[in-house]
């Protein structure tokens, strides 16, 4: 199993942001994401079962992943592992927020030694870009939809909801195929027959067609260069709650 967070890194955080926290399967098998706001019930949830949201959903004042909440999924997580009577091997980034004292039955943790990330994580090695442009997707279609020519898409970007961002990111979780993240930790070294055999590509191409298209229709600039097309106009990407870097949240 590979479990990890996505914060904004480098440069200015915006403040309207989430974290989001991974967590797959060599196979395919995706877990529930789990989803860090800055309140624990936003407007747009009144009225809504917290419980039935389709994410593990956490708030805290900065919106990012500490300790407590980490060692409170670990311990979720591990109560659902001993249930199906299996027992997984966790890789973790070496990261402060998951530290835990957790006494854990069914799950064993790895963390990666430092500096080793981009190379023996497999959530980077395609599978967020890949989240990422299935989400700017959405988010850029919601924009264009409601130009009328009075606001920019920085300005509507401003506008989207935290229901429309969970939205989005439930989506665009689903459309991410069981071959992508096989092919994601066999691209770090990780394989098996049972991953092996499932091997069809993710059409990156076609999605970084579609990212150009939609930004053009919006009219903000795209950068294919960088990861996942990388949205350049600053506005909408805070309004988004994209971070400056690359790897910054959504």
């Amino acid at each position: 199993m590979i479990q990890k967070s996505e914060e904004a890194r480098g440069g200015k955080i915006p403040k309207k942001r989430l974290t989001i926290s991974f967590c797959v399967r060599a196979p395919g098998e995706k877990e529930k994401r789990l989803v860090i706001w800055r309140c624990q019930r936003p407007r747009c949830f009144k009225g809504k079962d917290l419980n039935r949201l389709g994410v593990s959903w956490y708030a805290n004042k900065k919106a990012w992943m500490t300790s407590s909440i980490f060692e409170e999924w670990l311990v979720n997580f591990d109560k659902k592992m001993r249930n199906r009577a299996r027992k997984v091997l966790l890789v973790l980034e070496n990261a402060t927020c998951h530290a835990h004292g957790a006494h854990l039955k069914n799950v064993k943790l790895l963390f990666l030694p430092p500096n080793t990330t981009s190379k023996l994580q497999p959530l980077d090695h395609g599978v967020i870009k890949c989240f990422k442009m299935e989400y700017r997707q959405f988010a850029l279609r919601h924009v264009i939809a409601r130009l009328d020519g009075c606001e920019s898409a920085s300005e509507l970007s401003q506008k989207i909801s935290v229901g429309d961002a969970l939205d989005w990111i439930k989506t665009s979780w689903k459309k991410i195929g069981q071959e992508v993240i096989s092919k994601c930790f066999v691209s770090c070294g990780i394989s098996s027959r049972e991953v092996e055999r499932q091997l069809d590509l993710f059409d990156e191409s076609t999605a970084e067609d579609q990212l150009a298209e939609l930004s053009k229709l919006a009219g903000i600039e795209y950068d294919p260069e960088s990861f996942a097309g990388r949205i350049r106009d600053q506005g909408f990407r805070e309004g988004l709650g994209f971070g400056r870097s690359s790897r910054g949240v959504l």
